[in-house]
């Protein structure tokens, strides 16, 4: 029994020195493995020193590469609706008013062309209805002419006939063109027409006095009366 008694302070002293010493142990190998993490460390630093930086590029690096979007990110979107006080709907609402405003000034200036040219068109219109009233008025002119000039030979001729003998007119009566005789006969005064009348055959003093009467009958119609005229 005091045996055992003096033996446990001895036990225990051996237990003690055994966990002192495994726990020396444990310290080293913390501290070997601590210095091996220290040297790797040192390598990679040393090694992302000597390696160029492929980081993110830098703001002048991202502004270089693309000029646009560092316009973009410079220069704010106008902000329409808080500088008008208006809704995005209203905002729309107005754009789509002015887009059909920009049509409707669009038509009206189309129409103006075309009222422009229609009025010279008119105008054109105008100046040649123009010239054919004043060609119409010199055509008139001359047809008045003719007439007088017509009207001064008949006559001529119808003195002709009344100064010539009867039987000899009768004897040109006798052969002449209808219409002729009849413009001539027509203007003759009645003491030498029927001298004329009396030297011309019966058939020929028939169809002369037929053709006479013909043409101072009055017309029945508007239509009969331009035609005599004609």
């Amino acid at each position: 029994m005091s045996k055992s008694v003096k033996l446990l302070p001895v036990l225990i002293a051996v237990a003690a020195g055994a966990v002192v010493l495994r726990g020396a142990g444990l310290v080293g190998e913390a501290l070997a493995a601590g210095a091996e993490g220290a040297e790797t460390a040192a390598a990679a630093t040393t090694e992302a020193a000597a390696a160029p930086a492929e980081g993110p590029a830098t703001g002048t690096e991202a502004a270089n590469a693309n000029p646009a979007s560092a316009d973009d990110a410079c220069v704010p979107a106008p902000d329409y609706a808080g500088e008008t006080g208006l809704s995005q709907y209203e905002i729309q609402v107005l754009r789509t008013l002015q887009d059909r405003r920009q049509i409707i000034d669009q038509r009206e200036r189309d129409l103006d062309t075309r009222e422009q040219v229609v009025v010279a068109a008119e105008s054109d219109l105008d100046a040649r209805v123009a010239e054919l009233r004043e060609l119409e008025e010199g055509i008139r002119g001359l047809l008045v002419q003719v007439d007088e000039q017509r009207e001064t030979r008949l006559a001529a001729l119808v003195k002709v006939y009344e100064t010539m003998k009867p039987k000899d007119a009768a004897e040109i009566f006798e052969a002449l063109d209808d219409a002729v005789m009849m413009d001539v006969a027509s203007r003759m005064k009645n003491a030498a027409l029927a001298a004329i009348l009396g030297e011309l055959s019966p058939p020929r003093a028939r169809a002369v006095t037929g053709m006479l009467a013909a043409r101072a009958a009055v017309p029945e119609s508007a239509d009969a009366l331009r035609a005599g005229a004609g």
